[in-house]
């Protein structure tokens, strides 16, 4: 279902520009949960929003998003995950490992992090 409504989603949440989304308001809120051309479950809406407003926190702490995941080189992967998970609404471990796949990291696959 994401995939087939990943364009609409992109457009609604324009183009996931994250100042965009995190001045989104209740307003916002509303028109999206009114949108039928994505998924309308308010708590992601509602975590889209302040999952974008954690991003810029951390842009403004480490002064970019990349400086913040070129922090893997200093603490791992497993630290770097729990950060992850503790910072953004809505992600759990798998989530963001396969975000740091995703964005390029050499991490480790679900049957190798389950020998440790």
């Amino acid at each position: 279902m994401v995939e087939k409504k990943w364009p609409a989603i992109k457009q609604a949440f324009d183009d996931f520009d994250v100042a965009k989304v995190a001045d989104y308001t209740p307003l916002d809120v509303e028109r999206l949960m009114g949108d039928a051309s994505i998924i309308r479950d308010r708590r992601k809406i509602e975590a889209t929003i302040e999952n974008a407003n954690s991003t810029l926190a951390l842009i403004e702490e480490h002064g970019s998003l990349t400086n913040y995941i070129r922090t893997i080189d200093q603490i791992g992967w497993e630290p770097l995950v729990k950060d992850l998970v503790k910072r953004f609404k809505h992600l759990g471990p798998n989530s963001a490992l396969h975000f740091l796949h995703s964005v390029g990291e050499d991490v480790p696959r679900p049957p190798e992090r389950r020998k440790r």
